[in-house]
């Protein structure tokens, strides 16, 4: 649930838009699973699956966990000189109430309740017409992780937590195309995978710092054709760990480089059909804490097409897709996230229709 308030006001040379907004989200998860003792040998880098094995109706998910967050803030938009100046200040209260429950009984195991009031600060400059110049910072309460089944403290609910996020940037409009270049870095508690007999422990241990450079560009190169792209580097340490034991390690599943470019063609044979493509490049990532296991990188390029026509019977438009993912079928892991290892979707197709009234 969201609902806000926002109002304007001028005092003097300084213009206000002040926005009030309120948001409750609840999540519930649960899960069911039956399983037949089965093993085989794989590994990650050559992958050996095994055959399928029906285990037996599970039955109705039993509710594992529920989580409650409530959040309230209020911000101001300070504007001058015709808004070549702006600057935010806000500042909201968040609530977060986490509950773990036993999936056999529906006892509640653990709770965590945490609250936080957290500070956003923005500045937007504008020296030119077609430049703007941007720096921000803020600051959010997370809820803590409720780990999963395959570590040793399965249910457990681990400690809410504020993440802390600064940004700087420039955006500049060249006409028919605009480039944005931003730096940033986001702070947080790390989680880490603890080895352990027969299953490993899930815990916060000191700091998760990704510092990262993003470009992107996009606009209208020709007439009909418009082109997209953006290039990520992230550089994602592990700090102030235990005894310093992972500092300066890579963090596990994120990339040091990531880049997406798309474009799309407005074609001249046919009036009202578009043809789009995308590039995706998603360098390689590790899999643990200790940065002894990683997944390749990987690359896939996806196609489509969308064909708008006015209906005769309503003059409104209707627009029809058609997209194919990985359309050469790549094999890839897509991303990683402590002893899992997520498939890539392989060759997908998709079919669509939007109509108007």
């Amino acid at each position: 649930m969201q609902g806000g308030l926002r109002a304007k006001a001028v005092t003097g040379p300084v213009n206000h838009v002040v926005s009030l907004n309120l948001s409750q989200s609840t999540m519930e998860t649960g899960e069911a699973q039956r399983t037949t003792p089965f093993t085989y040998t794989t590994n990650i880098y050559n992958p050996v699956f095994g055959a399928a094995v029906f285990a037996g109706d599970p039955g109705d998910p039993r509710k594992l966990s529920e989580t409650r967050v409530f959040s309230t803030g209020i911000a101001d938009t300070l504007s001058i000189l015709d808004e070549q100046i702006q600057f935010t200040a806000g500042i909201r209260y968040q609530e977060v109430d986490a509950k773990s429950f036993n999936g056999a009984t529906g006892a509640l195991t653990s709770r965590y309740e945490s609250d936080a009031w957290t500070p956003a600060l923005g500045l937007v400059v504008k020296p030119w017409q077609n430049v703007l110049l941007y720096a921000n910072y803020i600051e959010n309460l997370e809820r803590g992780t409720i780990v999963g089944t395959a570590f040793s403290n399965a249910g457990e609910i681990l400690a809410p937590y504020v993440a802390k996020q600064h940004e700087a940037g420039v955006k500049v409009d060249w006409g028919t195309v605009t480039t944005t270049l931003a730096v940033f870095q986001i702070a947080k508690p790390n989680l880490i995978s603890v080895a352990g007999t027969p299953l490993p422990t899930q815990k916060l241990d000191g700091e998760q710092r990704n510092r990262g450079i993003e470009l992107n560009a996009y606009g209208e190169l020709m007439p009909g054709v418009r082109l997209m792209g953006g290039l990520t580097y992230i550089d994602g340490q592990q700090t102030k760990t235990q005894g310093g034991l992972f500092d300066g390690n890579r963090e596990a599943g994120i990339p040091v480089v990531r880049t997406v470019v798309g474009g799309e063609w407005d074609t001249p044979f046919l009036r009202g059909l578009t043809l789009t493509g995308r590039f995706t490049y998603t360098g390689d990532q590790l899999v643990s804490s200790n940065n002894t296991l990683k997944i390749p990188s990987w690359t896939v390029v996806d196609l489509g097409a969308r064909y708008v026509v006015n209906a005769g019977w309503t003059n409104k438009p209707i627009t029809v897709r058609f997209n194919v993912d990985n359309v050469f079928n790549k094999d890839y892991w897509s991303s990683s996230n402590f002893r899992y290892v997520q498939l890539g979707a392989p060759r997908t197709f998709w079919l669509s229709a939007t109509f108007g009234f």
